[in-house]
């Protein structure tokens, strides 16, 4: 990290008033720990590559209580985590549970705002690396002494008084994106100290029992002391997919040249459902296409079993979503899939990968002979799939 880092006036927008909410924030510090509300309610990915943030934050302020507002659908992210001291579960009323009542829904987000207003926070931080109105609306619930954000600086922006303007990281990555808020929130004193490099790689802490459970299951289908590549074919956008049979000659030519071992991921349930679509039918297919291939097909209901599993493999081949970031943020070399969504903001963080994106930006135009290219590539730079040829994992 350059030392400019701390002194660039471009980090914040250079208003008067900008400047005396930051030093009421630094005041405030230097008289007692501080409560901080983090707020991010996106994406499984999206929170994901906010735990570099989360270890930093932690390891500058260490006396700060520091809570989480998540949603229904990514809070399993953060489970374990030893940089928060809580966390909130904020359910957006396409995930409400079938049966329930919008009414309730919204009547259990307005107790939510009440008790956060209750725990007066001190700063509520906006992890969106954009500015997002849905985001900022916990915020102003919690009546937070302080808003830090992107900002454009109108409307309901003005809220944040701790500010960045987007265009100026517009081309960083999320993780760097995060970064600069690091340093709008913590004194650069604070910070030279206790975190002066770049932000760590992104974490998550799987559940100990079903890593064991789902290892065994593996163990005992495929056998041990082979290579495992994991293959996930799941994407939310027609852009981001894999077609089916490159997925199965991709796989042939893998076990062929390797002799490795398969674990097989997918968004679970029907492709018809209009709310988590699921790939049930692609997986069965390819399970027919590869049903002489060593194939461990897991089925992941439960995010929990999802994290546990892509932990559990050497390599992963996906496309650019939620899966990618999990399985990043436990070290597992990635061969990643890019459409039309920027690898330079959204490539996997902190681990062995290479990016693949065709000219045309659909993934279904990349070859099995590219991306073969690729696995080959980065199976002969990861240490752990050289150990498990060598019969040691």
């Amino acid at each position: 990290m350059s030392p400019a880092l701390h002194s660039d006036p471009q980090r914040t927008p250079a208003s008067g008033e900008m400047q005396l909410a930051r030093q009421a924030w630094f005041d405030r510090l230097a008289q007692r720990p501080p409560r901080i509300l983090i707020v991010q309610r996106d994406n499984i990915g999206d929170l994901v590559l906010v735990t570099p943030f989360l270890q930093a934050l932690r390891a500058c302020l260490r006396d700060a209580t520091i809570d989480i507002l998540v949603n229904s659908y990514n809070a399993t992210v953060i489970e374990r985590s030893p940089d928060l001291n809580g966390s909130y579960l904020y359910i957006k009323a396409k995930h409400r549970r079938e049966g329930e009542s919008l009414a309730s829904v919204y009547w259990r987000t307005w107790n939510l705002w009440r008790t956060l207003k209750r725990n007066r926070y001190d700063l509520a931080i906006l992890m969106t690396g954009r500015f997002a109105r849905n985001s900022l609306r916990p915020a102003v619930a919690a009546a937070a002494a302080h808003i830090a954000g992107f900002t454009d600086g109108t409307g309901a922006a003005r809220r944040i008084d701790l500010g960045l303007l987007p265009e100026l990281i517009r081309e960083r990555h999320v993780v760097r994106r995060s970064e600069a808020l690091l340093d709008v929130v913590v004194p650069a004193s604070l910070r030279q100290r206790f975190w002066p490099g770049e932000l760590p790689s992104c974490r998550v802490f799987p559940d100990p029992a079903l890593v064991v459970d789902i290892l065994q299951e593996r163990e005992r289908i495929l056998g041990s002391g082979r290579v495992v590549i994991g293959i996930h074919i799941s994407a939310r956008k027609v852009d981001q997919r894999l077609g089916i049979q490159t997925f199965a000659a991709l796989m042939h030519r893998l076990h062929a040249a390797t002799g490795c071992v398969f674990m097989l991921f997918w968004a679970p349930g029907s492709a018809a459902n209009p709310l988590h679509p699921g790939d049930d039918a692609r997986a069965e297919e390819l399970l027919a296409l590869t049903s002489r291939l060593p194939v461990f097909p897991l089925e992941t209901r439960q995010l929990p079993h999802l994290i546990a599993g892509l932990g559990l493999a050497h390599l992963l081949v996906c496309s650019d979503g939620g899966a990618m970031h999990l399985a990043a943020a436990q070290k597992v070399p990635i061969v990643a899939l890019f459409g039309n969504s920027d690898p330079e903001v959204w490539h996997p963080w902190g681990t062995r990968h290479e990016v693949l994106r065709a000219p045309s930006e659909r993934v279904e135009d990349l070859t099995a002979d590219t991306i073969f290219a690729a696995a080959t590539r980065v199976l002969n730079i990861a240490p752990e799939a050289q150990d498990a040829r060598h019969g040691t994992v």
